[in-house]
């Protein structure tokens, strides 16, 4: 029995070894592992019974601890968590905007998403913040219409928090 658990946990820690030789994946998980509750219970405890900041918040905690990873040293990165903040201010507004039109709704995220697509050949940094661009617009766009500040507001909880620790806590090592 011992030696078939031995057998086991040797194939798996092989096949991980194979897909993340550099434990890119398991950094990140890690990394999102301890932010996102802290987002998470920080948007809670500011927003009281609102359901959209929290919503917002856990959202794009994962979109930027997650979906996007930049490369380069941290001043490069930061500078890209900058655009990607701008970004997310203008999706999320646009994307609650179109919510309650869903014809304009789609056209747009067809427009956006060809345009998100292709600026990705410009650089890698694009590039790397492709997924969680995208997010911030699909989400309000495809959730019931509520107010944008609160929806802005959790955007802005998942950056004052997750920035910090996308720069800081367990960083790449590009």
């Amino acid at each position: 029995m011992v030696i078939a658990a031995d057998g086991l946990r040797h194939r798996i820690t092989r096949r991980v070894q194979r897909r993340d030789p550099e434990n890119d994946a398991l950094r990140r998980a890690v990394r999102a592992a301890l932010v996102v509750p802290m987002a998470g219970a920080l948007s809670f405890a500011v927003a009281g019974g609102n359901a959209q900041t929290p919503l917002f918040t856990i959202f794009g905690s994962v979109a930027l601890l997650v979906f996007s990873d930049f490369p380069g040293n941290r001043q490069n990165r930061a500078v890209a968590y900058a655009g990607l903040a701008l970004n997310g201010f203008v999706m999320i507004t646009l994307g609650t905007l179109v919510a309650p039109l869903p014809v304009p709704a789609v056209l747009l995220m067809f427009v956006l998403g060809v345009a998100v697509t292709f600026s990705g050949v410009l650089s890698e940094t694009i590039a790397a913040g492709q997924r969680a661009t995208l997010l911030t617009f699909v989400l309000p766009a495809c959730t019931p219409p509520a107010p944008v500040e609160d929806r802005l507001l959790g955007w802005t909880i998942a950056l004052a928090v997750c920035v910090p620790a996308a720069l800081f806590v367990l960083p790449p090592r590009h």
